[in-house]
């Protein structure tokens, strides 16, 4: 998509506030602002640096702006800014590796966690294995531990997914999820077990 075709009416997007994200939609499109929808009534306020994350398959397209003015009890909207050109970031920049990892997740605004295989990760996203149905471009809360570190809380979007056969536990689904959320000691312990299995995998015979 076309970066001035995103910045119109309608476009649903990731509102990335410091540690907080809100799914949004653009409600209207001036020459010096965007005007914005968010589940929330104080926050994020004026003067907060902020981004819109628009994900598709390949990647992101990220805008930096910053709060005009924020929502109140009275009005679910924020204004923003008009945003700088946007740096795009692809998902394929990250090392993958194959794993057999379980991995315990639950869908944003649901209460039920469900059980999974990860079957390749990166500090970009996750390939994961389950019988639990899930629709596409929706949110995961994922805990994930890894060896040698406490567990991970990592929020990711399914932006592909694929059914398999039947398996002894039932029908079996892949879903690509690309991360959303990763503070820097999630991404560290990620990046370092990418490289130990690559090691590990050199020096096989």
């Amino acid at each position: 998509m076309k970066n001035e075709e995103q910045l119109r009416a309608g476009e649903t997007f990731l509102l990335r506030a410091g540690r907080e994200y809100f799914l949004s939609t653009i409600e209207s499109v001036t020459g010096e602002s965007l005007e914005i929808s968010v589940p929330a009534k104080d926050f994020p306020t004026a003067g907060m640096k902020v981004s819109m994350d628009f994900h598709d398959d390949d990647g992101c397209t990220v805008y930096k702006t910053e709060v005009m003015r924020g929502p109140s009890e009275q009005r679910r909207s924020v204004r923003l800014k008009r945003p700088v050109p946007p740096r795009r970031v692809t998902h394929r920049q990250y090392t993958r590796v194959e794993t057999a990892l379980t991995i315990r997740f639950r869908e944003i605004g649901t209460v039920t966690y469900h059980q999974g295989i990860v079957v390749n990760l990166s500090a970009g996203g996750v390939l994961l294995k389950t019988t639990a149905s899930h629709e596409f471009q929706k949110t995961l809360e994922m805990e994930l531990g890894l060896p040698g570190n406490v567990p991970l809380n990592m929020l990711g979007q399914i932006v592909h997914k694929a059914e398999q056969l039947n398996g002894p536990d039932g029908k079996m689904s892949l879903y690509g999820c690309k991360f959303i959320r990763l503070d820097r000691r999630e991404r560290k312990a990620i990046t370092q077990y990418v490289r130990e299995q690559l090691g590990h995998e050199m020096s096989l015979p």
